[in-house]
């Protein structure tokens, strides 16, 4: 989440390109996972062998043309559990508003300014009905499929939310995608963690090569991984893979977004249908409260890293629901909270610390021994699943291209965490999350 002087990327991970790029070792067949294929700045692309993603959708489609795409297409999942007969006709409700959109010329005209305003509000409410937006999810017995989009390598509370997220049972994480550049340094950063937290079921998506380049922060935890070695699923083009999971889902996805959002932008642009199909939670903004509790709002960096694509995913027609710096802003683990993540001898935890101390800078490194950085990303986790500590308010969410987030009527309306009903609860969930 934060800019920093950056090294050139380590490109060990390439494959051999047509035109006699440099190779790396071919993977282990014997492990049954996919070669890999990215396409970067001056790199060729190379071959790819598809594979799926099990989200209950169809089997590989094969492609035509030389350079293939992994596809995020399977067989159907297994019946799930039965739900209560108010979920299922309010998703009724949603997705026959959202088809007869979709589907009724008379309605595909140009409406005027105040009307489409309307229009939009009315379809992401019905489509919100469907998620049933109660405190807690505890009700339905299967748990969300969730898609996280993040820019994990540069602030390191992306890291935290990813392992918090692993460790969430009322979600189901079936793609991970490196947003903001630095696609390979993402890819390998979340592939190596995923196959420490033994979590290879998850696919690894590799993100746009736009805005930012070379390594982080994280470069050294991940030095000499090399991602053909993944045992899981890669898709070169990760803004297609979740183009494909949502629109292949049986049921909505929720797509968290820690970071910047060209994916999701790019995304949008290429399938607009996706936001009658998904919910979006997002960690952006500053509506009432700035960094360090000011009471002065900030061009948040999410936000003003690319205030474009953040005005394109937070107009779009989905459900959304955001925690600016006002809630987010104030996570930090410390005493026996933080202690408890720190002291963890479990998997995830430890992969965290890891990351955490090679992330502090030379003169910060004691703090890794005292509490956290602060952990904006988590917020946005925890909001996929529960709301039972923050307070939400509609509000209408102007995105400008300075990249601030303003109350203003000629904004989007979004779902917005304002404030703690109890933080202290929070951070004590936050730990028990992290540790399980």
């Amino acid at each position: 989440m934060k800019n920093g002087k950056v090294k050139s990327g380590n490109r060990s991970d390439r494959l051999a390109g047509r035109n006699g790029q440099r190779a790396v070792p071919e993977p282990d067949r014997s492990r049954g996972h996919p070669a890999l294929a990215v396409t970067t700045r001056g790199i060729a692309a190379a071959e790819v062998q598809s594979a799926r993603i099990s989200v209950g959708i169809r089997t590989p489609v094969a492609r035509s043309d030389d350079s293939p795409k992994g596809d995020c297409r399977s067989e159907p999942a297994g019946p799930h559990a039965e739900e209560s007969s108010v979920t299922l006709a309010r998703r009724r409700e949603g997705r026959c508003i959202a088809a007869t959109f979709s589907q009724n010329p008379s309605m595909q005209t140009t409406p005027s300014l105040p009307l489409r305003r309307f229009l939009r509000s009315l379809l992401a409410l019905a489509l919100a009905a469907g998620f049933a937006a109660t405190p807690s999810r505890a009700a339905d017995a299967r748990p969300v499929p969730v898609i996280l989009d993040t820019d994990i390598g540069d602030d390191i509370d992306d890291t935290w939310a990813l392992g918090m997220l692993l460790n969430c049972p009322e979600l189901s994480l079936k793609l991970v995608v490196g947003d903001q550049g630095k696609n390979l340094y993402r890819a390998r950063l979340i592939a190596k963690f995923l196959e420490r937290a033994g979590r290879t079921d998850v696919p690894v998506g590799i993100g746009m090569d736009v805005n930012a380049t070379g390594d982080g922060r994280q470069a050294a935890w991940a030095a000499g991984y090399n991602l053909n070695t993944y045992p899981g699923r890669i898709f070169p083009d990760g803004v297609q893979a979740m183009i494909d999971l949502i629109m292949e889902s049986p049921e909505p996805v929720t797509l968290i977004a820690i970071g910047p959002m060209p994916n999701v932008a790019e995304a949008l642009r290429r399938e607009p249908r996706i936001a009658a199909k998904a919910r979006f939670v997002g960690m952006h903004g500053s509506v009432r409260k700035g960094y360090g509790n000011s009471d002065q709002i900030s061009p948040e960096y999410n936000v003003r890293a690319d205030a474009k694509a953040c005005q394109l995913a937070l107009s779009a027609a989905w459900p959304a629901t955001i925690t600016p710096l006002d809630t987010c802003g104030m996570v930090q683990l410390t005493g026996a909270d933080y202690a408890r993540v720190r002291d963890s001898k479990a998997a995830i935890p430890v992969a965290i610390m890891e990351n955490y101390r090679i992330w502090l800078e030379a003169n910060r490194k004691d703090q890794a021994g005292r509490q956290s950085s602060t952990l904006f990303d988590t917020v946005a986790v925890y909001l996929a699943y529960s709301e039972a500590l923050a307070g939400i308010e509609p509000l209408n969410i102007l995105v400008t291209d300075d990249g601030f987030t303003r109350i203003n009527e000629r904004g989007n309306r979004l779902r917005v965490a304002t404030t703690w009903k109890d933080l202290p609860a929070y951070h004590r969930h936050l730990a028990d999350r992290l540790v399980k």
